[in-house]
């Protein structure tokens, strides 16, 4: 079983049943030159993601653990910041999800397809599924899923120029359905 962080809005999403994908960055990037790519000793030049499935994260049938922003209350009673907010307030002992263990976790997933494309490929149902939506708290809207999406992206990568939108890079498609493990 291995551990996927996500954020307390897209834990929201995924307990809503609406995000059933997720990208990651491929690192390291793959290098283009002359036409020709290269990826950790593989060369390619028709079908990029040759040889970068064999090195995905996951794999379908794979089980994960979400990861979350928790706190342990004692005796093992776990809460969440995603669902608990509202009843602790403004709770001061959240810690950060790359610190949750796997006996804490309470959502698991079954990795149904992996798959490698450019960031910007993404098509707006893709977006949909990735748990955005178009509408704001302000009461703005975003244009479309797209817009949402890159938005959120860039705010997650604002410290990783080379992965962000603009960069178009290449990432891991993940998808997934809520499995009980």
């Amino acid at each position: 079983m291995k551990p996927l962080i996500f954020s307390a809005p897209m834990v929201k999403a995924i307990l809503a049943g609406t995000k059933t994908h997720t990208r990651r960055p491929i690192v390291p990037q793959p290098v283009f030159k002359n036409g020709m790519g290269r990826w950790k000793n593989h060369k390619f030049s028709q079908e990029i993601t040759y040889g970068m499935l064999d090195h995905a994260p996951y794999t379908p049938g794979d089980v994960l653990y979400v990861r979350e922003t928790w706190a342990n209350l004692g005796w093992d009673n776990y809460i969440y910041q995603a669902d608990e907010f509202n009843r602790y307030g403004h709770y001061q002992h959240w810690r950060p999800s790359i610190r949750m263990p796997r006996e804490a976790a309470r959502i698991f997933l079954k990795v149904t397809s992996v798959r490698a494309e450019r960031l910007q490929d993404i098509s707006e149902a893709d977006a949909e599924a990735e748990g955005v939506t178009t509408d704001l708290p302000t009461g703005l809207k975003y244009e479309n899923h797209i817009a949402a999406f890159a938005q959120i992206w860039s705010e997650i990568y604002a410290k990783k120029p080379e992965f962000g939108w603009d960069a178009d890079p290449w990432v891991f498609v993940i998808s997934f359905e809520r499995n009980s493990a």
